[in-house]
């Protein structure tokens, strides 16, 4: 018994952790360790504030740069980020935001034969719930995502529309949203 119990493979583990909505100000302490502290970390992108901080980041950027689409660039990333966690075991995956917050990447990843762990993050909802000032339980607020179908954004209560990243979405969300 004791033989077959050594002879379990260990499941591969990618551990996701979020660089919040800005600067290292809205970065736990947590994440900032195991950032600098684990053996084999990957950046989703260098393309944040709180990135500058940190020294010899190994990021998904070149994966961005030769991609033709969101589809390509993520397929990219999860391929790569699966095959390192099955090779050590355990991966760090940094994200800006919060990992559980509009994170493509992370819904893809748990597709796959990997464990995925989420550490906690402060993501944009936040700070514009603090910047609005309002509980979202009491107003009612819903959280749509600009990319998805606009049947979402009809209903009562408020919007936060999330992932309107460039102007062109913004000018196709302004079209689209109800009167």
């Amino acid at each position: 018994a004791k033989d077959a119990l050594h002879a379990v493979p260990l499941m591969a583990r990618i551990r996701v952790v979020g660089l919040g909505p800005a600067g290292a100000d809205y970065l736990s302490a947590r994440t900032a360790s195991l950032i600098t502290s684990s053996p084999l970390v990957r950046w989703r992108t260098r393309q944040h504030p709180a990135a500058t901080d940190f020294s010899d980041i190994v990021s998904y950027d070149d994966v961005y740069d030769g991609a033709a689409t969101f589809d390509e660039v993520y397929d990219g990333i999860v391929a790569d980020l699966v095959a390192l966690a099955h090779a050590h075991e355990e991966i760090i995956y940094v994200v800006p935001g919060s990992p559980l917050v509009a994170e493509e990447t992370v819904v893809r990843l748990r597709a796959h034969d990997v464990e995925v762990v989420c550490e906690p993050a402060v993501s944009v909802i936040d700070i514009a719930l603090a910047r609005l000032d309002v509980d979202p339980m009491a107003v009612g607020l819903r959280v749509v995502d600009a990319l998805s179908g606009f049947d979402t954004m009809r209903g009562p209560g408020p919007l936060l529309i999330l992932q309107v990243y460039s102007p062109e979405i913004l000018a196709q969300l302004g079209d689209r949203l109800p009167l």
